[in-house]
């Protein structure tokens, strides 16, 4: 009597770490191997993880994937094993999550689930099917399942293969599991897995249920929350083809062979010529930088009108970020016809204050007649580091954090005393890289400028100030110029002989290199290599080595940091990117980048 060994597996997997899950994948599809299981189907998430999120419709992280699977394919040639796994697949119609076999070394996709299909694919199928020992499957989402009749089905397949991540809610595994029960009655037989443990918990849970069903009966089940590990039952074609009352003609595809006399290899070759602009989020000109003004303003002024509030919070420091969310605030102000007077200016210096900023805020505020008051914070943080046992001299990361979120407090509390938000300045550089304290400046009622990077922050201020200096306020257009040349600083350790000690560039690396790797790499999910190439075109000013060295700090910054993006404020976008996570950048907190981090370190190590 032949029969046929199905198997579910859920290996424990980490985000982004496709070659650990690689390696887990292997482990338990060779622990299965000594079980003699014949077909072994994995969530679509076991390489990559599926929260993923955005990077899935990246073409770096895309092609790793495949690598990968190519790998776990090449590594398993050696057992008598199909593995039935997902994986994000870029092909020319769209961004799918895309159901692949490897078998005896060989990797192919089976069927995709994405964008809506043409017509006369209902199957979300690939035109082939394999055969292991007289049963055919076919990989299916719970939505097609759901669209179909079993006898529809029983028209392409005998076994179905449902791999799709599914949330952990009360109540489902028990409706799935009858639900299914009924699907596989008319002599189908069904394995079906939801995501590995591992996944993340950024707004939920997801189930890590698994189970094989075949002709109306559970033959194995792995429950919710059982953690790792693989279930596997045996199943009768014979009595699954008795049960469907009649042997029927089966419609059995071989695979799809591409006719060569239909390709055509077009040879390209690699310009010299072309040349990336530097600063690639600009506009191509004024009117550009004016509609970016609009949006953050009409932005705020909704949420103003919205909740009532004729009254705003402004950190001040005498920097950039604080200036142009001013500058947007009066514009608002202006619109909805409202008082200056309720833009609240205010300036807290402390420990790493310098004169230079300190007077910039002061004089910026006075110029354009606001309410302005300014709190000096050293004595209450000396008492605050008193109570928390901070010793005198220590400037650790504590020391300079509490000095943000003392003022974020303040802002906070002056806001519900006199009524009002507090009007984030936070921009988009910093929030890529992670450059700000975590619900210190991190936090506001409303981020004006958080689609606005460094580098067109500068041009959207000195774009103001030419406005001013035509409108004859040259003393104002002169104190604007001069805060977008005063070096970026967090200003959280003491200056030295009265200037600025702490330069962000100094630390991390020049903001417009950094702007120009974000712009490639979320809007249009280039990889590492790639945006060397393009930057190397782009800034003769840097060498390779510099570039190499700052895009590594870019990478590492910009995963360890989502946990803070993941809690960001509302913001208006007005620039090609958001990083908001309320859908215009999804990615799971605990993702972790060692594959594009691995690109970079083999890209500097072959510079030496």
């Amino acid at each position: 009597m032949e029969l046929f060994r199905l198997a579910c597996g859920l290996p424990k997997i980490r985000l982004g770490r496709m070659d650990r899950n690689r390696q887990a994948m292997e482990e338990m599809a060779r622990a299965m191997a000594k079980e003699e299981v014949d077909l072994a189907l994995f969530p679509e998430g076991s390489l990559t993880g599926h929260s993923i999120r955005d990077l899935s419709g990246q073409e770096f992280f895309c092609q790793r994937a495949w690598e990968e699977a190519e790998t776990l394919a090449d590594r398993t040639r050696d057992l008598d094993l199909a593995l039935v796994f997902g994986l994000p697949l870029i092909s020319g119609a769209g961004t799918y999550w895309a159901t692949v076999l490897a078998y005896q070394g060989d990797l192919d996709v089976l069927g995709k689930r994405g964008p809506e299909p043409p017509e006369e694919s209902p199957f979300f199928l690939e035109e082939t099917s394999y055969i292991f020992k007289s049963l055919s499957l076919a990989p299916l989402s719970d939505d097609q399942v759901a669209r179909l009749s079993p006898g529809r089905i029983l028209e392409v397949a005998d076994l179905l293969l449902l791999s799709q991540a599914r949330p952990f809610l009360p109540g489902k595994a028990k409706a799935r599991r009858k639900a299914l029960e009924v699907l596989t009655g008319d002599g189908l037989a069904l394995a079906m897995v939801s995501a590995c443990p591992g996944e993340s918990t950024t707004d939920g849970v997801f189930s890590t249920q698994a189970l094989i069903a075949e002709n109306g009966h559970i033959l194995a089940e792995k429950k919710e929350g059982e953690g790792e590990g693989f279930i596997f039952a045996d199943l009768d074609p014979f009595l699954m083809k008795k049960t469907q009352e009649r042997s029927r003609a089966r419609l059995l595809m071989g695979r799809v062979q591409p006719d060569p006399e239909e390709e055509m290899d077009i040879p390209f070759h690699r310009s010299t010529r072309r040349v990336y602009a530097k600063y690639p989020f600009l506009p191509e000109d004024e009117e550009g930088l004016e509609e970016t003004l609009t949006i953050q303003a009409l932005g705020l002024a909704q949420r103003m009108s919205a909740i009532g509030a004729e009254d705003v919070w402004i950190g001040i420091s005498g920097g950039l970020d604080s200036t142009l969310a001013l500058l947007v605030a009066l514009r608002t102000f202006d619109r909805l016809g409202l008082d200056r007077k309720g833009i609240h200016a205010v300036s807290m210096p402390a420990f790493g204050s310098s004169e230079k900023t300190k007077e910039n805020a002061r004089k910026l505020a006075r110029s354009l007649d606001l309410d302005f008051r300014e709190i000096d914070l050293e004595e209450v943080l000396r008492v605050h580091f008193r109570d928390i046992g901070l010793e005198e001299g220590d400037r650790s990361l504590a020391f300079e954090n509490a000095q943000a979120r003392e003022r974020t407090q303040i802002l906070f509390d002056l806001a519900n005393l006199h009524g009002g938000l507090v009007l984030g300045t936070g921009d988009l550089s910093e929030i890529a890289l992670g450059w700000a304290t975590y619900n210190g400046d991190h936090m506001s009622s409303y981020g004006v400028n958080a689609s606005i990077p460094k580098t067109l922050a500068r041009a959207l201020v000195r774009y103001e100030a030419d406005g001013f200096r035509e409108n004859g306020r040259k003393e104002l257009a002169r104190i604007l110029l001069d805060v977008v040349e005063t070096p970026v600083s967090p200003e959280l350790l003491p200056p030295k002989d009265g200037e600025i000690a702490q330069k962000t560039e100094e630390i991390i690396g020049p903001y417009e290199l950094h702007d120009f790797f974000l712009y490639y790499f979320a809007l249009y999910g280039a990889g590492p290599r790639r945006i060397l190439d393009y930057a190397d075109r782009a800034f003769e000013e840097y060498s390779r080595k510099e570039i190499l060295a700052c895009l590594r700090i870019f990478y590492d910054r910009f995963f360890k940091n989502q946990f803070k993006r993941s809690a960001m404020p509302d913001g208006p976008q007005a620039s090609p990117i958001s990083l908001s996570p309320r859908g215009a950048w999804a990615m799971a907190s605990d993702l972790d980048g060692r594959a594009y981090l691995d690109e970079v370190d083999a890209l500097i190590e072959g510079e030496k």
